[in-house]
């Protein structure tokens, strides 16, 4: 039950139980006395009872008026209004759901190093505001039409943003932070003007899409990480199988150090080109190495 401010309702309910208790108590009366006395007041304060009924899941709230006035603001759920003997002192003068609406919008700030004379000069942002009217701010919230509301929050939006973006150094820093400007922005806009237009704003920085100069770095970025890779796996192998052809030099007596079995192994399979037919090695080690270098290269080394 809803008991936000409800101080002439609860008075009245009050003050008719008391007296119905003092009545009983008191009056010796025929038990049809005593249950026509209840049957009267349960009508007084049933005169006093309203629900505010959720639609579809979503919460409802209601603007209670006082002499057509409005007054209060009450949620979902049974309502007591101050209504002494049927008079409407208090109403229900407007129900609203509470449903969470949507503004999608873009724009583009400066970042510092355009004030400092740098080269970076706008960062465009796309962004989403979901807002939803709150009970205690109803009154408020209900002054302005909903194009008046979404207009006004998009401005105090973007002005926020645009202080948010001055702040940083460049682009780079704000793509960066986009998440802690994004909370730096709702919080500064709940705290300044929830109150004011009576909602609470959940605010979304969609993830930017980046200007060509940046998106060709990070393209080329992307490549050179993924060649980096490339030859690290190649690498292992190479050196994988340079120690297996090292290992069956040493089992035919010959002594092979794994930088020579590195250099047989990437002119076998030309990487590099060598014209030398010796590569500093005497001719039984060098018999032996070309014997493996076959069956080496054959066996499967992995990833």
């Amino acid at each position: 039950m809803n008991k936000a401010k409800a101080f002439f309702a609860y008075s009245w309910v009050t003050f008719v139980i008391f007296a119905l208790a003092t009545f009983l108590v008191t009056v010796d009366a025929p038990g049809i006395v005593h249950a026509a006395a209840i049957g009267m007041a349960v009508i007084f304060v049933r005169f006093c009872v309203r629900v505010v009924e959720m639609e579809d899941g979503v919460e409802k709230a209601a603007v209670i008026s006082f002499f057509g006035r409005p007054y209060r603001p009450v949620g979902s759920g049974l309502v007591l209004l101050f209504q002494p003997l049927g008079i409407p002192i208090e109403r229900i003068a407007k129900t609203i759901l509470l449903r969470e609406c949507v503004i999608d919008d873009k724009m583009t700030a400066e970042t510092k190093s355009k004030r400092e004379g740098g080269k970076e000069e706008v960062v465009p942002v796309d962004f989403s505001i979901e807002y939803r009217p709150f009970i205690n701010g109803l009154l408020a919230h209900l002054r302005f039409a909903k194009d008046q509301v979404d207009s006004a929050i998009k401005q105090r939006v973007k002005s926020l943003l645009s202080i948010r973006v001055h702040d940083r150094k460049d682009r780079q820093e704000v793509y960066h932070d986009l998440v802690a400007i994004a909370a730096e922005v709702q919080e500064e806009f709940n705290r300044q003007h929830g109150e004011q237009y009576g909602v609470a704003i959940r605010f979304m920085i969609d993830d930017p899409e980046l200007p060509p100069d940046i998106a060709e770095a990070e393209r080329k970025r992307e490549i050179q990480e993924l060649e980096n890779e490339r030859r690290a796996i190649e690498m292992r192998k190479l050196k994988t199988m340079a120690n297996q052809l090292v290992r069956e030099a040493e089992k035919k007596g010959q002594k092979l150090s794994l930088e020579q079995a590195l250099k047989l192994i990437q002119v076998q399979l030309g990487i590099i080109k060598e014209s030398r037919s010796t590569y500093g090695l005497d001719p039984g080690t060098l018999e032996a190495v070309k014997g493996a270098l076959p069956m080496i290269l054959s066996r499967p080394t992995g990833p």
